[in-house]
């Protein structure tokens, strides 16, 4: 079954109504203005950045854009939070593999703190329970 999408449209924030119309207003302004020791030059060398904007057809407010919802059923949720754990299960095995392998040559040949070793034992077990958990029903 796929997700039920609800596509994108435009709403206006005062009468909530869903016609609209498109025009050029003016959204923007870019100045070119140097100080110099004489004054500001060219004061008048700004430029007006115009750009079509979604109008609301009955009161002429400017609409806002509510993006597109995706409404996925129980089980095509449990699919993808299922997914989801696995994939970070794997990352973080391969992510603290390193810091474990260093840590423990920290710990053993340089006598430093066993922060690093723990930090990397407790995240390979961190990213184990998270495969095991994945591979749960």
């Amino acid at each position: 079954m796929s997700p039920q999408v609800t596509p994108g449209y435009h709403e206006c924030p005062r009468c909530k109504s869903r016609n609209a119309y498109f025009a050029k207003r003016i959204v923007g302004q870019v100045a070119n203005i140097i100080d110099l020791p004489q004054g500001v030059s060219n004061p008048a060398a700004s430029v007006n950045i115009e750009k079509d904007v979604a109008l609301c057809f009955e009161c002429r407010e400017r609409m806002n854009w509510v993006p597109e919802k995706i409404e996925y059923s129980e089980e095509e949720q449990r699919t993808r939070n299922k997914n989801s754990k696995k994939l970070w299960g794997i990352a973080l095995l391969v992510l603290n593999a390193p810091l474990l392998f260093f840590g423990y040559q920290l710990y053993v040949e340089f006598d430093e703190s066993p922060l690093y070793l723990l930090l990397g034992v407790f995240g390979i077990v961190y990213a184990i329970g998270m495969l095991i958990a994945s591979s749960k029903k």
